[in-house]
């Protein structure tokens, strides 16, 4: 049986002055039975400088040329031998329990595939907690999902059995929404049942580019995952009617806020023609 029981998957691009925070922060966990892996994603400052200096053994390093999170993140699945696995953004952090607390969640819930917990924001320098998001009830996770629940994290911060992923990966080249669609794709006919610790279990960094920066991105990345999720077999159709509404609600709001009404028009008729 392979010593490490969660696998921390933590793609890097020019990441040199905020990836030493998240890696020790992986190294203070108080469950030590983990594996870091780390794709420098074509980096070209002094990330790899960074990552050759790292002897751990239990940190694994992946490089390769620069195409996008998506793809790093498959790199890290490829080698994954977690029975666990969690993801950990290059800007961001562990809290010291967050393994520890969901491993001994899972070994007492078995029949539980994910794992969520309390969410602290964070300020850019990650010492001030901005607001917390705390996890909801445990239960099926799927339907939440797909009608994006406030309850629930649409995020890989959650761990999950390597087991319920299976084949799933992420979608190479999508730059928003990549990691709710590989979460509903991989929990689409698993009946994956979720769970959640009341302890912090991930350190949120503001200050950096969020998905509302990049509204074209964002509305290319929810287009595409409307598209798929009309082809997953959990999905009824009281589901992706309220998903479709949800997206509708934040697309067109969001163009209307940058003042742009034009916009807004467009991207309900792009994504009532993805409906048809």
């Amino acid at each position: 049986m392979t010593p490490h029981r969660v696998s921390i998957i933590t793609p890097a691009f020019n990441a040199e002055s905020v990836l030493p925070v998240a890696v020790a922060s992986v190294l203070k966990q108080s469950f030590q039975a983990w594996e870091l892996i780390i794709i420098d994603d074509g980096s070209t400052d002094k990330t790899g400088d960074y990552l050759s200096s790292l002897t751990d053994p239990r940190i694994k390093v992946i490089r390769q040329t620069n195409n996008g999170v998506s793809s790093a993140r498959n790199a890290g699945l490829s080698v994954a031998s977690g029975e666990f696995l969690t993801f950990l953004d290059a800007d961001d952090a562990l809290p010291e329990e967050s393994l520890a607390t969901r491993v001994k969640y899972f070994d007492s819930h078995p029949e539980t595939s994910v794992v969520d917990g309390r969410i602290t924001i964070k300020d850019a320098a990650l010492d001030a907690t901005v607001r917390e998001r705390f996890a909801g009830a445990p239960g099926p996770y799927f339907p939440r999902l797909i009608r994006l629940d406030s309850s629930i994290f649409f995020s890989v911060a959650v761990m999950v059995r390597r087991s319920a992923i299976g084949k799933t990966r992420f979608h190479v080249g999508l730059t928003h929404c990549e990691d709710l669609l590989f979460l509903l794709e991989a929990a689409n006919r698993n009946r994956w049942i979720y769970g959640a610790v009341e302890e912090s279990v991930y350190e949120y960094r503001t200050g950096t580019a969020s998905a509302m920066s990049d509204l074209d991105g964002l509305e290319r990345g929810y287009l595409y995952l409307f598209r798929r999720c009309q082809s997953l077999e959990d999905a009824a159709s009281d589901e992706l009617a309220y998903l479709y509404r949800r997206i509708r609600r934040v697309l067109v709001r969001s163009w209307l806020r940058r003042g742009r009404p034009m916009r807004a028009l467009r991207a309900w008729r792009d994504l009532r023609s993805a409906r048809n």
